[in-house]
């Protein structure tokens, strides 16, 4: 749902990378990093709060929302009947 809504706000670009991170001295760098923020702001504020420590210090919104797409294909795959993501959960924990 949340790269519908990205989209529909014109800003699905920023999970894609299709809008590239910018250099701080490019002239629309102030624009992508309030863009960029809102954005990272939107995936966070879908998530459970134990879950918001993966994800708060990663710096674009294209890197949380590439991580929260792997742990979700994680969440898919299982080990000894245990959901993968448990395990990797548990160890960014530590």
């Amino acid at each position: 749902m949340m790269d519908v809504h990205a989209a529909g706000l014109g800003k699905h670009g920023y999970l894609t990378g299709k809008i590239p991170v910018m250099e701080e001295d490019s002239p629309g760098y102030t624009k992508w990093v309030t863009e960029d923020a809102i954005v990272r702001g939107w995936l966070l504020k879908t998530m459970e709060p134990h879950l918001l420590s993966l994800f708060i210090d990663l710096p674009t919104a294209k890197d949380i929302w590439e991580s929260a797409t792997q742990i979700c294909k994680a969440t898919r795959t299982k080990q000894d009947g245990r959901p993968v993501n448990l395990d990797f959960t548990e160890l960014k924990g530590v």
